[in-house]
């Protein structure tokens, strides 16, 4: 048993596979204290369950600011005065980083300190958050990832010893999920559709054009599209409403009780578009949350996604705009949906998250006496 101290700067319920992360640590006896800008009432009852001590830094200060560069670095630098006056009196504990924003508001605060850094994102359309994370990437003992292609990637741009763990985006969580969380509107709406073939898709913040997956809905009887999650492209969501005869928009529910909706869905959507190298080796925790319902999957033709879901049969890859391609897709599917489930499944059951977990402090505790770049 070790004492972990996991730091974001980000809100737990933003992250759900810090989540899944917190779990993994829990169930293999860890003492674990995490050090949050803030956390919902759910997910705080829900870490106390599992014996997470949350300390919350600053739970209004995020709130209540409008989001531009003062106020971020105002942000910053009080998450580094108040998580440097914590470490400076928990000098033995093992320090996990998640997340490259909160890695670069610590900045020289874990100065020769070991620490094992965990990047969600590539940055690779930021050159000034990948360029500034490079020297922490380089110092900490052991890097984590959520893709292999990534790993890969950022063993090349920064130049790594190792190559960095990778700890795909599995929900892994310790408790069912609150049906009473999914609120009066969007139980009304799950109950006027119940009779309906559920096609969902669902993001905390709404981007992706979804005109080609609406155009195939409404050519396919008995089949409604769900939209879950807040509305970021309103101009694109607006052209969606007026086109699509058979929309459902969800509102949005903090993980990880969103999956009350995703449980009653038939098939999962994955949507990327080619901006970024970030997309395109995409590493959705989605997949996963479908997955573990055994819920088949439609995406349109991404490297790594397209061989999962060809690989372990469980869903259809089609080309973006092809309204009739994912026509077919979603009829293959139905056309053998017990086996395309049981694909699903075995995809879930794939990667044992908690072993890796274990296997990255393993290898921490080996490489921390010898490992010497945290304090050039």
């Amino acid at each position: 048993m070790q004492n972990l101290i996991v730091i974001t700067k980000e809100p737990v319920h933003r992250l759900p596979p810090l989540i899944s992360l917190l779990a993994s640590l829990s169930e293999l006896g860890h003492n674990v204290t995490l050090l949050t800008s803030s956390c919902t009432r759910e997910n705080l009852e829900y870490f106390k369950c599992m014996g997470v001590n949350v300390i919350e830094l600053f739970p209004q200060f995020d709130a209540r600011r409008k989001s531009n560069s003062i106020n971020k670095l105002k942000t910053w630098l009080i998450f580094r005065r108040n998580v440097r006056g914590y470490l400076a009196d928990h000098k033995k504990e093992i320090i996990w980083v998640a997340g490259g924003d909160t890695m670069l508001a610590l900045g020289s605060g874990l100065d020769k300190m070991p620490y094992i850094l965990q990047l969600f994102e590539l940055y690779d359309t930021n050159p000034l958050y990948r360029i500034m994370l490079e020297k922490y990437a380089r110092r900490a003992v052991c890097v984590i990832v959520p893709e292999e292609c990534r790993a890969a990637i950022f063993r090349v741009w920064y130049g790594l010893e190792h190559a960095p763990f990778v700890i795909f985006n599995k929900t892994h969580y310790l408790k069912p999920f609150d049906s009473a969380a999914l609120g009066t509107r969007n139980m009304d709406l799950l109950e006027q559709i119940k009779e309906e073939k559920l096609v969902l898709y669902q993001a905390r913040m709404v981007r992706m054009d979804l005109l080609s997956i609406a155009r195939a809905i409404d050519c396919i009887d008995g089949y409604v599209l769900g939209v879950m999650g807040d509305i970021r492209d309103k101009v694109m969501f607006q052209k969606l409403k007026s086109e699509c005869k058979k929309l459902v928009h969800f509102d949005y529910i903090p993980a990880p009780d969103h999956l009350c909706v995703t449980s009653r869905s038939h098939i999962g959507v994955l949507l990327y578009n080619y901006e970024s190298l970030n997309n395109i080796f995409c590493a959705p925790n989605k997949i996963w949350e479908y997955s573990q319902f055994a819920i088949p999957v439609i995406s349109n033709r991404l490297p790594m996604i397209a061989q999962q879901l060809e690989q372990h049969r469980m869903g259809e890859s089609f080309e973006w705009t092809d309204v009739d391609e994912i026509c077919r897709a979603i009829k293959r599917i139905d056309s053998d949906y017990e086996g395309y489930k049981v694909g699903a499944k075995q995809f879930y059951n794939s990667f044992n998250m908690t072993a890796r977990v274990s296997e990255i402090l393993e290898s921490f505790n080996k490489r921390k006496e010898s490992y010497k770049c945290w304090i050039k």
